[in-house]
C-alpha cells in the first residue's frame, strides 16, 4: 500500500518506481487507487515486473494506492487517466497502439480519447 499526499493534481505525471523482488520477475504488478467518491479500489493498469523484479506506474496525483502481484494480467482494462495518450498508455505496457486499436473498435480517432474511459489492453 502505498500514500501520496496532495490535496490536488501534481499538474505532471510522475514516474513511481517499485522494487518487488527478482523472484516475482515475469509476473504482473497491478495498480489500484482509492476512490473516495465511490469508497472502492480502481484498477489503474498493470506492468510485467522486469527480471530485476521492478515495476513502474505513472501516477498525477495524490491518492492512497494498492499494489498487487499475480501470475496472470487482470482483464480489468485500463482507465484513462488526465495527460494519458495512447501512445503513452503503449509504452508504459511495452505494446503498439495499432495492437490496443485492434481491441478497441470503439475508438474512433487514435488522438481523442477521454478521461474515465475505459479501454481494453491486449
Amino acid at each position: 500500500q502505498i500514500s501520496m499526499v496532495s490535496r490536488q493534481e501534481f499538474g505532471t505525471v510522475v514516474n513511481m518506481h517499485l522494487a518487488l523482488g527478482s523472484e516475482n520477475a515475469g509476473k504482473y504488478a497491478n495498480l489500484y487507487r482509492y476512490d473516495t467518491q465511490q469508497g472502492k479500489l480502481v484498477y489503474l493498469g498493470s506492468f510485467q515486473i522486469i527480471e530485476e523484479g521492478q515495476a513502474m506506474f505513472c501516477i498525477s496525483g495524490g491518492a492512497d494506492y494498492l499494489v498487487t502481484v499475480t501470475t496472470t494480467q487482470p482483464n480489468n482494462g485500463y482507465i484513462v487517466a488526465r495527460g494519458d495518450t495512447l501512445s503513452r498508455i503503449a509504452g508504459r505496457y511495452g505494446i503498439r497502439v495499432q495492437d490496443i486499436l485492434a481491441v478497441n473498435p470503439q475508438i474512433g480517432n487514435k488522438n481523442r480519447i477521454r478521461v474515465g474511459q475505459k479501454i481494453n489492453l491486449p
